[in-house]
Formats: C-alpha cells, structure tokens, sequence
C-alpha cells in the first residue's frame, strides 16, 4: 500500500459543527478537495442540534487548548510520528502529521489521549464526550500540499489560538507557537 508523504486532519468538538449550517460544512458525499460544501439548510443544523445528547463542546480557554496539543504532541512523540503543524481552535483542531501507516487509527488514538486528559482536568465533562464521531483525513502526496497543508494550519484559520510548528519561521511573530520536540 502506497503512503502518502502526511496528513491533513481535522476534527471537531462534539455538537460544534453541525450539517447545514451557514458557515459551511461537509459529509461523505461533499468532502472532496476544492469542491463545494454542503448548501446552507438551517433545518437540517437545527434538527441536528436537537439530536445532540449534550451541549456542544468548545475549547474557550486557553488552557484547555493547551492540555489537547500537549496530549496530542505527546501521543506523536510515544509512536514516533511526525507532527508537522497542529491548530487548537475553540470549535475543531487541525493537524499536519507524518505517519508510516494508514490514517484511521492514529486519529483515534490522538482523539482518545486529548479526552483523556480533559477528563483529568477541571474541564472534565460529566458524559465525557468531547469529540464529534468522525473527522476529515486529507491525503497530503507531494511536498507543495504538504508545505500548503502547513501553511493552512497555521495561518488561514482566522486569529491564531494554539499553535504548533515543527520548523517555525523566526521572523513570523503573528502566531503565538509552541517549540517542537
């Protein structure tokens, strides 16, 4: 099996990204790079919203954000993957990672650490779902996507909340970056 050079992954907290609504969203059949997402439906998000067992899950604080890329981080450095770029938003998280395998089980076990430790924190929530069921792995085959993928992570997501880059740019000072190992 051909593995590509990294991965573009991106998952959400529970309930924060629901189906329909006006910022755009994406599902099996509308998750093709440069394609169009999902047309705005506000019934569908507010049936989804209804279907929720629990208020959605948001890392506000920066704390909280902090605690997911330190889980995240640490879980790369015990499998000996790459983690090229990581964004901790309030709503989602992408990462930009280098892995000798296939990608489904390495996002779960990212998913599985950064509950993990939420559930060791204040911020523990009583159900302990913090994480949409899915997310949305990109297959990254040549360095220009994997130096865009990159680039995305860190510098088109909007103000900068956690960040990671491996290699950081010194004279970039307009994200607030975490060292590498």
């Amino acid at each position: 099996m051909l593995i590509p050079l990294a991965y573009l992954f991106t998952f959400s907290g529970y309930g924060t990204h629901l189906h329909g609504v006006t910022s755009g969203s994406v599902d099996q059949f509308h998750n093709q790079y440069n394609t169009p997402v999902l047309p705005t439906n506000l019934a569908k998000a507010y049936h989804e919203a209804g279907q929720l067992r629990e208020p959605p899950f948001s890392l506000n604080t920066t704390e909280t954000r902090d605690l997911v890329l330190n889980a995240i981080r640490a879980t790369c450095h015990r499998h000996e993957w790459e983690l090229l770029a990581a964004h901790v938003r309030s709503t989602h998280v992408h990462l930009v990672l280098r892995l000798p395998t296939v990608p489904e089980r390495p996002l779960s076990q990212i998913k599985a650490a950064a509950s993990r430790v939420l559930n060791n924190s204040p911020w523990k929530r009583e159900s302990a779902t913090y994480w949409a069921k899915h997310g949305s792995t990109r297959y990254l085959w040549q360095p220009a996507h994997v130096n865009a993928a990159v680039h995305y992570v860190v510098h088109e997501q909007g103000k900068a909340m956690t960040v990671f880059i491996a290699n950081p740019d010194p004279s970039d000072t307009s994200t607030h970056v975490h060292g590498a190992y």
